[in-house]
């Protein structure tokens, strides 16, 4: 059990400034989530107040989410939600982890970057100017974001000019932006069998509807694509070629050529969604294949997504639809 002497503040009525205590040590430190706090008969006694108002308060601070009473065990400090460190972002202690598996998100994993981080952004706090970051940005990003974006991509075998990229808030607005861009209400999309999630909530805002294709361990099957081609029901294919979502099938350099064939052949518009593997030790990056325009690119880690407009034009009409 914890030794807990309060000092309360005069002048408001005795169980709410214990309440109130309670608070400002749980914020203070003083107190810690799990402790023990004394029963309601010796903290009357340290205080100098009736039982009645120690247990009136614990019912308050219990209210506020500050402290759970368990029969036969005692009352303990509670953080709650609302007073949680804003950046405590520590995992969940050993044997906590849920047993569902989420199959929400694709992430990329989890580096030590620290370091890089904080000289990061001891740059930008350094920087006279670092308080024009939080103004408005312009609608297709920062000229120096949009040249980033260009060096980045080009990492990856992408060259592509400045001018033609815009970057979003992430992978939904972006793909928003394409498919509306590209697409007609009532269309149909080619898309794999098993897909982004979030890409059925996106069709139906868009009226699209979704035409799926055979899938195999190594991803799209080039041969399901051509078969559903020749019938004409959709001109658009939307594919993760890399790290597929939630697959994690990455697809090889020959389906990938098979893909942009028949894509070519019957005049299909592709849209892609690729995840950042520069990071990852080990991982072999596929070499460059020339897919047709307007090619969304994504790097998770940090939900910025640096999106291809294949002309000025249509490069004019994304800026508009690429904020969240």
């Amino acid at each position: 059990m914890t030794i807990w002497s309060p000092q309360l503040t005069p002048g408001v009525p005795r169980y709410q400034a214990i309440a109130d205590a309670l608070k400002t040590d749980l914020l203070r430190g003083v107190l810690k989530p799990g402790d023990r706090l004394p029963t309601h008969r010796d903290l009357a006694w340290r205080l100098g107040v009736t039982t009645g108002t120690v247990t009136r308060a614990y019912s308050e601070a219990e209210k506020l989410g500050l402290l759970s009473g368990e029969v036969g065990r005692g009352s303990f400090v509670k953080m709650p939600g609302a007073l949680a460190q804003p950046f405590d972002m520590a995992p969940a202690a050993a044997g906590a982890e849920s047993e569902i598996l989420d199959l929400g998100q694709a992430s990329p994993p989890h580096l030590d970057l620290a370091r890089e981080l904080d000289q990061a952004l001891s740059v930008i706090m350094s920087s006279p100017s670092r308080l024009a970051l939080l103004d408005y940005t312009p609608p297709e990003g920062h000229p120096l974001h949009r040249a980033m974006g260009a060096k980045w991509l080009a990492r990856s075998g992408i060259v592509v000019d400045e001018s033609q990229v815009v970057v979003t808030a992430g992978a939904h607005p972006a793909l928003i932006s394409c498919l509306a861009d590209l697409s007609q209400h009532g269309e149909r999309l080619f898309v794999e069998g098993l897909n982004y999630p979030t890409l059925k909530p996106i069709a139906k805002h868009l009226g699209l509807q979704l035409a799926p294709l055979e899938m195999d361990a190594g991803g799209l099957v080039p041969e399901a694509l051509e078969r559903a081609a020749r019938t004409g029901e959709a001109r658009m294919l939307y594919v993760v070629p890399t790290l597929q979502n939630p697959t994690t099938a990455s697809l090889s350099h020959e389906r990938r050529q098979a893909i942009v064939d028949i894509s070519r052949r019957y005049g299909i518009t592709m849209s892609r969604t690729i995840y950042s593997a520069c990071s990852i030790r080990g991982f072999s990056r596929p070499r460059s294949i020339q897919w047709r325009p307007s090619a969304p690119i994504t790097s998770p880690a940090f939900r910025r997504l640096f999106l291809r407009a294949c002309a000025w034009a249509s490069s004019r009409r994304l800026r508009g639809r690429s904020k969240p």
